[in-house]
C-alpha cells in the first residue's frame, strides 16, 4: 500500500538479503513454539520475517534441516503454514512415511 506521501514500504528477504516492496514478499511470524507461521494477509501481530519467493523459502527450509538446531533462527514451519505453502507451490510436499 502506498501512503499519502507516495512511500512504498520495503522489506529485506532473510535468505538472499534482497530488498523489495513489502507487498511482493511473503511474510512469516514466529509462533510461540519457535515455528514460523505463514501470514498471507501480512497482519498478524509479532515480529515479521520476509522471504522473496519459492526459491528462498525452499533454501531456508533445506538449510534449516541441515544445520544444528543451535544455529537456526527458527525450528521450522507450523503444520498449517507448511500445508498452505505446499498448496501454493512454494514448498514441495514431504513424502509421508508408512511404517
Amino acid at each position: 500500500m502506498i501512503s499519502s506521501r507516495g512511500h512504498l514500504p520495503e522489506r529485506t528477504c532473510i535468505v538472499c538479503r534482497r530488498r523489495g516492496p513489502k507487498t511482493k514478499l511473503y511474510r512469516f511470524v514466529k509462533a510461540e513454539e519457535g515455528l514460523l507461521t505463514f501470514d498471507p494477509e501480512q497482519r498478524r501481530p509479532g515480529r515479521g520475517y520476509y522471504m522473496c519467493g519459492a526459491g528462498c523459502i525452499r533454501r531456508w527450509h533445506d538449510a534449516r534441516t541441515k544445520r544444528s538446531r543451535k544455529k537456526t533462527l527458527f525450528e521450522g514451519f507450523t503444520a498449517t503454514g507448511r500445508e498452505r505453502l505446499e498448496r501454493m507451490g512454494l514448498l514441495q510436499k514431504q513424502p509421508t512415511l508408512h511404517v
